[in-house]
């Protein structure tokens, strides 16, 4: 039987408002001290998607209805989808940190 390539997971907005709130946290918890296993790449992610997000320079400039911001969205999106690893780790921290009171 032939097995079908596996294909990249789809961008789900509910996903990504989900793990946005969650990197909120992770960063929060970052630079309080109280997590400490975020990395480099990962920090350069965040960091490079925000910019991107906030910059007046854009690939579709953001005066133009709709499509202007899908761009922006799409970059969050890329770099949320980048760190979903190390967000699944920070979730699992959270939880044990919640389960130990």
């Amino acid at each position: 039987m032939e097995q079908k390539p596996k294909s990249k997971p789809k961008l789900k907005p509910r996903r990504i408002l989900s793990d946005l709130a969650a990197l909120g946290r992770m960063l929060r918890a970052w630079t309080g001290g109280r997590y400490q296993k975020v990395p480099w790449p990962t920090l350069l992610a965040i960091v490079g998607g925000a910019v991107y997000f906030f910059s007046p320079i854009d690939l579709i400039p953001d005066f133009i209805p709709v499509i202007g911001y899908l761009d922006d969205a799409t970059v969050i999106a890329l770099a949320v989808r980048a760190i979903r690893r190390d967000l699944g780790r920070f979730l699992d921290w959270e939880q044990a940190a919640l389960a130990a009171g």
